[in-house]
Parts: structure tokens; C-alpha cells; sequence
């Protein structure tokens, strides 16, 4: 055994010890135990299952390890004594992270550093004197999944990371410019701290009334705003999930996508409270954006509106509690169809981003049929059809 192989214990890690319960963990200490081809295979498959070499997974533990330490730095509360436990931690996972099999193997190979914090770690084995640069790192960033991802999915009480979020940018969406920009602003006033409302954009299909949220990630998530999809099923639960969000640094967006309730649900009372109405106040770093088809959100009955209809007795209370719902946000946004020259102009911009080399006339020509034969004229239909060109002319990347 080397001298740098007897200096590695990684059974003393204090603060980042659930790296001994990952597969990479536990073949690391049979090898360091126990050096040889035996013990250096099952390292190497750990390792190609995360594709990713031994020094970058490492360094990726490092950063993105949810533990006191990271948590502590999150909050930007990170003690003396919690510093010293950090570095103590920080040498034996530098030295590991530079330690080489003794079995000649084929593994994954050291990728291109991103950040500076990382650069510097790849750089050297003694990790002990970027404890404090790593803890403004997580603080800057976030923790764990936190900082790795920007995009979620409330799944099983808890948020799931989405590795590969739609990749659309506001300045890919056309039309509705009113629309974005007031959703844009409220967004901007959430960011810095000030009151900022929850959001119901409403409106056709198509319009590009979930596009503009799914957007907003990629222009402010570097600044700490999150965007967590709940779906339908949990929106009796959305109290549970903002308790969970409440102490958290980053700013989240609770995203509901395509939000109706029928008549004869019940959810959509406890949805109502939680928005404006329960004793417990939303948390400040929280707020609620949905999209939806339906102005009110619940469908209504003609005999709801018709006085003596149906089996109601208070035919006009029902009627208010359902608008009732859609007044609990704090704005409700507006998202209109566009006419044939805007959806026109839509298809253009698209076209020309993707480098689509057509004549203006046939594009149009092939726009406009397409509109006739899929699902009316609308931001949406424009983005399939360019899809669909892009396909057929060959071009790979759309």
C-alpha cells in the first residue's frame, strides 16, 4: 500500500459520512483495505456507472452533499467548530479523490472543471484550506439537490431534481408581450424580497401560458429562484409543501400546470385556503403560479348560474365560492390566441433560430395549412410545425 493509500481513512469522515453508504464508498474501503484487482473491480464499475472518474465524483460529494456543514453554509451560518470539521473531512476526501488504482483498469476519464471552486480542487490533494471558498460556493448556490438542480417535481413528500429541464428562454417566446412582462415583473419583485403576488395566467391552449413559467428558470434560476411542478393530486398538500420550503434560502415558484377542479371535488377549498384565507401566512420565499384553461378554475353548470336550478337551495353562494377560488390569486394574467399575422410571426422568428433556409412565401404557405389540418393557429401549433419541418429537411438539432 502507498503512502497516500495508508493516509486514507474514510471511516473518520465526520461531516460528509454518506458517501460510506453509496456503492463507490463501500468498494473504496474493501480496496483500501485490501488492495488488488479484486477489490479495485468493483470500484471501477461504481465508477463507470456514474460515469464519472474517481476525482470528479469525489469532487461533486464535495459540493453537493447534503450535510450540517452545507446546510450550515447554505444559511450562511457556518460556525468556527463546524469549519474545523469541514477541513478535517476535506483532506481525507481530497486525498481520495486524487487515488490511484493499483490494478491497471480502464476508467472513466477527468472531465473539463466548470467552476473556479472546482479547478481548484482538481488541482491539488490538500482540500483542508477551501473549506471557507466551498462554503461561500453552497451558500451562493444552494446545498445538495438544491444546488445541483434548478427545476423540481414534489414527489413522495419531497422534491425531486429534474436533470434536464424544457429548455425554452423567454426570448423564444413570441406574442403575448404584455402578458410576460407582467409575469416577469411580479417574478423580479419576488427575487429581491419585496411583495410580490401569486399568479394565474389563463387562456387558450397553446398560448404559451405554462412556456413563460417554465422560462423564467432559465433567466433567474443563478439568482436562487426554484421551480417546483405540483401536480393536481397534491395541490390538498401544497400547505405541507411550502412548510418544508419555509426555511430554505432560494425562492420558489410552485408551479401548477394546467389547474381545474370539477364541481364535484372538494380539493380545491383546501387549494383556496392555503392560497389567502388560512390562519398560517405563505411563507415569503413561496409562491403559487398556475396555468389554466378555466377562468374560475372549477367548472360550472348552467343551472348553477339559473335561479331554482338544479338542487341547489343557494344557487348564487355556489357561483361565488367557485370565483372565489380564482380570486385568491393576486393577479390573473391573460393569454390570448394569436391572429393568422401574429401566428405567422411566430413561425418566422422560429424558423430563422433554428436556420431554416425556405422562401418566406412557401413557409408561410406551409404554416398556414398546417394551421388548417392541427389544432388552430396558436404559439404551440407554430413551435410543432416547425418541429415537424426541422424533421424533414434534416436539420438534427431543433
Amino acid at each position: 500500500m502507498s503512502l497516500l493509500e495508508s493516509e486514507i481513512d474514510v471511516q473518520h469522515l465526520l461531516l460528509y459520512h454518506r458517501l460510506l453508504e453509496q456503492p463507490l464508498g463501500r468498494a473504496v474501503q474493501a480496496y483500501l483495505a485490501d488492495p488488488g484487482i479484486e477489490t479495485a473491480v468493483p470500484v471501477a464499475r461504481a465508477l463507470w456507472e456514474a460515469e464519472l472518474s474517481l476525482r470528479d465524483y469525489i469532487i461533486d460529494v464535495a459540493r453537493y452533499d447534503e450535510n450540517p456543514f452545507t446546510r450550515a453554509a447554505e444559511r450562511g451560518n457556518v460556525s468556527e467548530g463546524m469549519l474545523t470539521a469541514a477541513r478535517h473531512d476535506l483532506y481525507i476526501l481530497g486525498r481520495l479523490a486524487h487515488l490511484r488504482l493499483e490494478a491497471d483498469l480502464p476508467l472513466p476519464p477527468d472531465r473539463e472543471p466548470s467552476t473556479a471552486l472546482a479547478r481548484s480542487l482538481a488541482a491539488t490533494w490538500d482540500w483542508r484550506a477551501f473549506a471557507e471558498e466551498l462554503a461561500a460556493d453552497i451558500r451562493a448556490g444552494g446545498a445538495g439537490d438544491r444546488g445541483r438542480y434548478h427545476a423540481f417535481r414534489w414527489e413522495n413528500g419531497a422534491m425531486q431534481g429534474i436533470r434536464h429541464p424544457d429548455p425554452i428562454r423567454l426570448e423564444d417566446l413570441v406574442g403575448n408581450e404584455e402578458a410576460k412582462a407582467l409575469v416577469v415583473r411580479n417574478t423580479e419583485q419576488f427575487l429581491r424580497g419585496l411583495p410580490a403576488n401569486n399568479l394565474l395566467l389563463y387562456g387558450d391552449r397553446g398560448t404559451g401560458k405554462s412556456s413563460t413559467v417554465k422560462a423564467l428558470l432559465h433567466r433567474y434560476g443563478d439568482q436562487g429562484l426554484r421551480l417546483v411542478e405540483v401536480r393536481r393530486e397534491d395541490v390538498s398538500r401544497l400547505g405541507d409543501v411550502m412548510r418544508a420550503l419555509q426555511d430554505l434560502p432560494q425562492r420558489f415558484i410552485l408551479f401548477l400546470d394546467d389547474l381545474s377542479f370539477e364541481e364535484t371535488e372538494t380539493g380545491y377549498k383546501s387549494f383556496k385556503a392555503v392560497l389567502e384565507g388560512s390562519l398560517e401566512r405563505r411563507p415569503p420565499n413561496v409562491v403559487v403560479y398556475a396555468t389554466s384553461n378555466r377562468r374560475h378554475l372549477v367548472r360550472e353548470r348552467r343551472s348553477d348560474r339559473q335561479v331554482g336550478g338544479g338542487d341547489d337551495l343557494n344557487p348564487k353562494e355556489t357561483v361565488e365560492e367557485i370565483v372565489s377560488l380564482a380570486d385568491r390569486f393576486g393577479m390573473t394574467i391573460i393569454f390570448t390566441s394569436p391572429d393568422q399575422e401574429q401566428y405567422l410571426q411566430i413561425v418566422m422568428s422560429l424558423a430563422a433560430k433554428r436556420g431554416i433556409d425556405m422562401p418566406p412565401e412557401e413557409l408561410r404557405r406551409q404554416a398556414l395549412q398546417w394551421s388548417l389540418w392541427h389544432n388552430g393557429r396558436s404559439g404551440r401549433t407554430a413551435r410543432q410545425f416547425i418541429d415537424d419541418l426541422c424533421g424533414r429537411l434534416g436539420i438534427p438539432v431543433c
